[in-house]
């Protein structure tokens, strides 16, 4: 067993990490198909480049015969801060591939190891694409990032206007006329909203409406999830989509976390992306010693002498980013 990790070479890792099932690990992805993610060596520029077409169309004005022409002017566009998040998680393999052989019955063959080795370098390939779509979620929940983890402390601002922000109370009430108040938010859009994300919470709420529920009655049909997010797609044009997916730090305890706030409607204006995910290099593979890269994630090995342990390491680095955050989310507070 002291042995194993000889079985490897460049070549295998490599194959190893090339056979990870991007698609079925990001299946169920919100944030990240809504902030798709890219690799770009400048980030800085890359973030100009998408949000420098965002802003209001501008004009030119209609001048007299042999007048001379106004002087225009040009954006003037704010200094993007890159604020990088570097996502990252090592596992030792000496520890996990031993419990494996002993628990699971496993054999010593080369291709059991191979096995083992490949899941603990897709786990950490998983872990790291989620912890980037989490924070893409809590982009679109909060319109900004609130970072305090493992020395890591900062927060990007991505500069909702308060404008933007358009709470609601009253919905865990009945009587209260939910239909109203999305109206209003559409219309406040300038009637720009088409898609809606919440909770299981706030999808009851409109359940137990009175009126929805008149809505109901008068057509002769159920009042079901389909009926509400059917009636809201027909009467406002807004697509319903209720997204409770929660996240944990550790598979073994700890809390749940939810990916979008319970208590918060996002409304966007686009059924497509709302930004990009920018990738960067890692400062693994800034000092050359990524064993293989999988899209996004870069994969190293190595071996620590005592104990005698081999160790996975799984990174990221990149940054969620709005193309035009004003003209693209609205959040509203819903309050009992």
């Amino acid at each position: 067993m002291a042995d194993f990790l000889k079985i490897l070479d460049g070549e295998e890792l490599a194959n190893i990490s090339v056979q990870f099932d991007y698609k079925n690990a990001t299946a169920d992805f919100v944030g990240l198909k809504l902030f798709p993610m890219v690799k770009t060596p400048n980030l800085k520029v890359a973030m100009y480049n998408l949000t420098k077409g965002a802003a209001v169309p501008v004009i030119a004005l209609v001048h007299a015969f042999d007048s001379e022409a106004r002087i225009g002017d040009r954006p003037n566009f704010e200094e993007i801060r890159a604020e990088l998040l570097l996502i990252k998680e090592k596992i030792d393999q000496g520890e996990e591939l031993r419990k494996k052989v002993r628990d699971m019955g496993m054999g010593s063959q080369e291709s059991d190891l191979v096995t083992a080795i490949y899941d603990d370098i897709s786990n950490e390939i998983a872990k790291v694409l989620t912890a980037f779509e989490r924070r893409a979620c809590e982009a679109l929940s909060t319109g900004k990032l609130v970072i305090d983890e493992n020395g890591a402390k900062k927060t990007v601002d991505y500069g909702l206007s308060a404008e933007n922000k358009i709470d609601f109370s009253s919905w865990s009430t009945p009587t209260h006329d939910i239909v109203a108040d999305m109206a209003s938010l559409k219309v406040a859009s300038k009637n720009k909203i088409v898609r809606q994300i919440v909770s299981s919470k706030i999808l009851g709420y409109m359940l137990a409406n009175e009126k929805l529920n008149a809505f109901a009655t008068a057509q002769l049909v159920p009042m079901t999830q389909d009926f509400v997010t059917n009636y809201i797609s027909n009467a406002l044009g807004i697509e319903v989509i209720v997204d409770d997916r929660t996240f944990k730090t550790a598979y073994n305890g700890g809390t749940e976390y939810r990916f979008f706030d319970e208590d918060t409607v996002i409304s966007l204006t686009t059924r497509g992306e709302v930004g990009k995910t920018f990738m960067t290099s890692t400062p693994t593979e800034d000092a050359s010693k990524t064993d293989a890269t999988y899209g996004f994630v870069a994969v190293h090995q190595w071996v620590s002498d005592d104990p005698y342990t081999s160790w996975t390491k799984a990174e990221g680095v990149g940054l969620p980013v709005f193309a035009d955050i004003n003209n693209t989310l609205y959040l509203s507070k819903i309050t009992a």
